[in-house]
């Protein structure tokens, strides 16, 4: 999983890389609305990140973790963004498909660390995929299957409880929040994305500024929804304050 440098500087916790195989930083690859670090040197970012897992890969077919980073590589490279690379504007379909078989690859792994929660972020990553597909309306792709993934990791953490865990399901509050919006569900949008900004507040890790700021936006979007427009001024804010 990796660590990566956002576009405010924050680096945000994308799970365990191995130790021998350096991975580039410098890719951003999983938030709620993730958009490339550098949109003119993306592909080669991503390519590099590829062949490094890849071989940590032909070293051990049984390397969980690098299948992880396949599958986050894959879902990055799916996306076709426009020419400011920060909108999506189309999917690459057999992109998704790569992304799901390396986090299904992932699961099957023998090695499975017991904190390195492959379980949990192989969920999110095949969620994401869904939902990728899905908005897109692309043949094969649901949203009921990615709620289905991210509700996987939420009840991981719920029932472990671990600190390791809290990004990992922060992200997969953040993608029900999406749903949520998507199906017109004002009040689960926004308390999804407050599970968000908790978790990612609680998490030990190196603060992500950047999803968290997203996710305030989320909950202004929702409050106006709703026409609670001071509150959605003061979400406005924290996310301006993030």
């Amino acid at each position: 999983w990796l660590e990566d440098v956002s576009l405010g500087g924050a680096t945000t916790l994308h799970g365990p890389v191995s130790a021998t195989v350096s991975a580039p930083t410098a890719v951003t690859l999983a938030s709620l609305q993730a958009t490339p670090a550098d949109p003119a040197n993306q592909a080669t970012h991503l390519a590099d990140a590829e062949r490094a897992f890849a071989r940590a890969v032909e070293s051990d077919d049984d390397y969980s973790r690098a299948y992880l980073g396949l599958g986050i590589t894959a879902l990055e490279r799916a996306k076709i963004y426009d020419q400011l690379g920060v909108e999506v504007m189309l999917i690459r379909p057999d992109e998704l498909v790569t992304a799901t078989h390396a986090f299904t690859m992932a699961l099957a792994a023998a090695d499975q660390p017991p904190l390195a929660y492959v379980p949990a972020k192989a969920a999110l990553g095949i969620g994401i995929a869904h939902l990728l597909g899905a908005q897109h309306d692309l043949p094969g792709w649901s949203v009921t299957e990615a709620v289905t993934q991210f509700n996987v990791v939420t009840a991981t953490l719920a029932g472990s409880g671990a600190a390791g865990l809290k990004p990992v399901a922060a992200l997969a509050y953040g993608y029900l929040g999406i749903v949520a919006q998507r199906n017109g569900d004002w009040e689960a949008m926004k308390n999804n994305c407050q599970r968000t900004i908790l978790l990612l507040a609680q998490s030990g890790a190196q603060p992500d500024a950047r999803t968290t700021a997203e996710a305030w936006g989320c909950v202004a979007i929702a409050d106006k929804a709703m026409g609670k427009y001071c509150d959605a001024l003061t979400d406005y804010e924290s996310a301006l304050q993030t």
